[in-house]
């Protein structure tokens, strides 16, 4: 995603996939980094993921918490839907 362009593009294909499956998180990713964003009041701002880093960061303990904290098998099962 080396443009706002295909930012953009990337990020209304995954939103279109997450509305249809009723997620209330998705992720887009490439080559460069990770992006995660989730609902907040039956929205999801483009402009404010909720966790964005490139790979090269993510060998971090205080990443893979953040990433825990977002996406980890409790919060999974408690917020299924």
């Amino acid at each position: 995603m080396s443009s706002n362009i295909e930012r953009t593009k990337s990020y209304n294909q995954a939103l279109s996939h997450a509305r249809l499956m009723k997620s209330y998180i998705f992720v887009v990713c490439d080559k460069n980094r990770l992006i995660i964003y989730k609902e907040t009041n039956g929205y999801f701002d483009r402009f404010n993921p909720s966790f964005e880093k490139h790979w090269q960061s993510i060998n971090d303990a205080e990443t893979f918490r953040q990433l825990k904290l977002l996406t980890g098998k409790n919060i999974i099962k408690n917020n299924a839907r």
